[in-house]
């Protein structure tokens, strides 16, 4: 799905392509911003996650998967091992 920043039901969560080949998704949070690009060459791609705590915060709030209720404060926080593949296009 690619829509304008700020977009979408949870807000902001749907993709915007600022060049022909680049995908990007930016997702607000409280705390911080999440920022996932994908960038596809023919048969390949290469993502990167990104995130960026909002001024005058020190960590991270997340919520807990399973209790939403439960959040979780972290002062890090990094993304490894990230991985894309190119599959079939749906329209």
């Amino acid at each position: 799905m690619i829509g304008k920043a700020g977009e979408g039901k949870r807000g902001a969560v749907l993709w915007s392509r600022p060049e022909n080949n680049v995908y990007v998704r930016v997702w607000p949070t409280p705390t911080y911003v999440s920022t996932l690009k994908v960038t596809i060459q023919e048969q390949t791609c290469k993502a990167e996650v990104r995130y960026d705590l909002r001024p005058g915060h020190s960590e991270y709030l997340f919520s807990r998967f399973v209790d939403r209720s439960v959040k979780v404060y972290m002062k890090t926080v990094r993304a490894e091992q990230v991985k894309c593949w190119v599959g079939d296009l749906v329209s």
